[in-house]
């Protein structure tokens, strides 16, 4: 059984509670989608870990594409959703939806040759 790796999406936008980050805080000019992506492909996550806690800031097209990258890389992805009201990181459960599942069977045929995995 692996573990569970805390990762964050954007570092400098809010704290988080994680061991690494895909990314320095980035411009919404830029293309966040492709800076994610790649962030994802060559963060350097230790080889024993099956599930990833993806903290986000909020920024939904680079979570978007973190979450995605990650689900093809084939990790189980928890995403940790920040509450104001008090001031904590919680799961987010829509990863059981069996919606879910077949996004990512659609994704995986359809956006494959578009990630670097």
């Amino acid at each position: 059984m692996g573990r569970v790796y805390k990762l964050g999406t954007i570092a400098g936008q809010h704290d988080m509670p994680v061991e690494d980050y895909i990314s320095n805080w980035t411009n919404y000019g830029d293309n966040a989608l492709s800076r994610i992506t790649k962030g994802t492909t060559v963060v350097e996550i230790p080889p024993d870990v099956t599930t990833i806690e993806l903290y986000y800031t909020g920024y939904t097209i680079a979570t978007i594409a973190a979450l995605l990258t990650l689900v093809l890389r084939g990790y189980h992805v928890i995403l940790m959703e920040h509450s104001n009201s008090t001031g904590r990181y919680s799961p987010v459960h829509v990863m059981n939806h069996p919606l879910f599942e077949r996004l990512k069977d659609v994704l995986d045929t359809e956006i494959q040759s578009d990630i670097s995995l």
